[in-house]
């Protein structure tokens, strides 16, 4: 087995044996050699090219060994109030992608379980405001060679089949405060007798309010 340009990487009993996994990106081929007693040369780290003796080599068999890279993403933590019909998005230019590799590359937005949530051209191309629920997000930066299995809205990262790499994740924050329903009331007061004029205590009940700062607001 050698590299492009002749080099011995290994010398196999059956290709079989041979963990492509851990050599790292680049190609290899696979040869078939027959040789005399004597032959010179014939060592890892040598060099094909340079045998001496009575030996040929047949056809080769390529070994493309790819290793696409996420990168590394920098920006945010984003934090947004969603529900107010107001569009959130992440500023162009926000989030910043270095060091990726790979034949294709895909914005991905997921939960925090995995689930794909969105494939954008680009993170600043999603509204986060539209997004159902008060769910928080993940932004990555997918790598990956052709015949990926499983990119697709509405699956799981984990179950993926295929060569690829994720970049570290950025999150988004979707907070959604919720009012409430108060129950109670019509109330009425005669002003002016003296007499104080007090809405009684548990007369207003509150129901279904959310949000990290509840304020009660009288007028």
């Amino acid at each position: 087995m050698t590299n492009d340009i002749g080099n011995i990487l290994g010398l196999p009993l059956t290709p079989s044996a041979v963990d492509f996994d851990v050599a790292g990106q680049g190609d290899c081929l696979i040869w078939y050699l027959s040789f005399e007693d004597g032959l010179i040369g014939l060592e890892v780290g040598l060099n094909a090219t340079d045998f001496e003796g009575c030996y040929d080599l047949s056809n080769s068999i390529s070994v493309t060994r790819n290793q696409p890279d996420g990168g590394v993403l920098a920006g945010g933590p984003f934090e947004f109030c969603v529900g107010d019909g107001v569009a959130d998005n992440i500023p162009v230019g926000a989030i910043n992608v270095t060091d990726a590799s790979g034949s294709n590359n895909q914005w991905v937005v997921t939960d925090d379980l995995g689930n794909i949530l969105g494939l954008p051209q680009t993170p600043s191309a999603v509204d986060f405001d539209v997004a159902a629920g008060q769910v928080d997000c993940l932004v990555w930066y997918l790598s990956f060679e052709d015949g990926l299995i499983g990119l697709e809205a509405g699956l799981n990262v984990a179950d993926f089949i295929g060569c690829f790499d994720f970049s570290n994740p950025i999150s988004v924050t979707r907070t959604q405060p919720e009012g409430g329903v108060l129950a109670g009331g019509p109330f009425e007061f005669c002003d002016g007798d003296g007499v104080a004029d007090n809405i009684p205590q548990g007369a207003i009940t509150l129901s279904g309010a959310s949000g990290s700062n509840p304020m009660d607001n009288n007028r």
